[in-house]
């Protein structure tokens, strides 16, 4: 996961701020042995791995269960926080997978997906960005649309579904460049000026924190 040191650094960061603690239980959607390492890296002790495909359980150190991020068949507040990285817009319906979060969620969700940004909507203009991916699921290859999120957005969804409730939302920019090729070269070229347009948002990345109060 190329996030996965942002990640850690900023769940760190809500650790040592008593947003969430260690003994909180975890509820991963779309988890992989990426996620266990992660939390597990981190101290956690109760998570709970979930996706629609089955994933390798040999070195995992944590519960796995198979599940569609759309329909969990969890009850009301069964977790105390839920997590997504990069896994919303593998989903049809990303708007109601993120309101079953919420749904199932106590606490809160911790969420990192793709920002809709206007650089953004640019480079997928210049084709160096993909509005579109292959995806493996079940040993199938298949094609989802990058769905993209904003900060609006993503308090509308909540909002609409949960109007009685008072939420408090925090969220952060991160910019994350390709793994390889070309476009990896050209965006260490113009890494400076990416970092200028991270100050006004501009960047590939969006993590929020959605606490329910």
């Amino acid at each position: 996961m190329r996030e996965k040191k942002y990640l850690k650094k900023v769940i760190s960061k809500l650790i040592s701020t008593h947003i969430i603690t260690l003994g909180n239980s975890i509820l991963v959607i779309g988890g992989t042995s990426q996620e266990n390492d992660l939390f597990h890296s981190l101290g956690f002790r109760n998570v709970t791995l979930t996706n629609i495909t089955q994933i390798n359980l040999e070195y995992l150190r944590y519960q796995f269960i198979k599940q569609d991020g759309m329909r969990l068949d969890f009850p009301d507040n069964s977790y105390d926080v839920e997590f997504v990285a990069n896994s919303l817009h593998h989903m049809s319906r990303p708007h109601l997978a993120l309101t079953e979060m919420y749904r199932v969620a106590r606490k809160g969700l911790i969420l990192l997906e793709s920002n809709d940004s206007v650089l953004i909507r640019l480079l997928c203009i210049l084709r160096l960005v993909d509005k579109y991916e292959v995806s493996v699921e079940d040993g199938i290859k298949t094609t989802n649309y990058v769905y993209r999120w904003t900060e609006r957005e993503i308090k509308k969804t909540i909002y609409s579904y949960d109007p009685s409730y008072s939420n408090k939302f925090l969220f952060y920019y991160a910019l994350h460049l390709p793994v390889k090729g070309i476009r990896r070269i050209l965006g260490i070229i113009l890494y400076p000026f990416l970092l200028i347009l991270q100050c006004i948002k501009q960047t590939n990345s969006l993590f929020a924190l959605i606490m329910k109060q």
